[in-house]
């Protein structure tokens, strides 16, 4: 299983910190962005190396089907 973690370790340039800055600046996008009741994909865009938030028609089935098995 690929780990960025792990590759990034190998070369000497994991950073902790950086990582959960990065995320909690993606979770307030998010929470800032999102409404109640609406579909979204989140994905990620190469080759702009950008997090792209899609509105969706409905929730993918995979989600859907993990959160039932919840």
């Amino acid at each position: 299983m690929f780990s960025v973690r792990n590759t990034l370790n190998l070369v000497g340039t994991w950073q902790g910190g950086v990582c959960l800055a990065f995320a909690d600046e993606v979770f307030c996008w998010l929470y800032g962005t999102v409404k109640e009741n609406e579909d979204y994909i989140l994905q990620f865009a190469p080759p702009f190396n950008r997090l792209e938030l899609l509105q969706a028609q409905s929730c993918p089935a995979e989600i859907t089907n993990h959160v039932e098995q919840l």
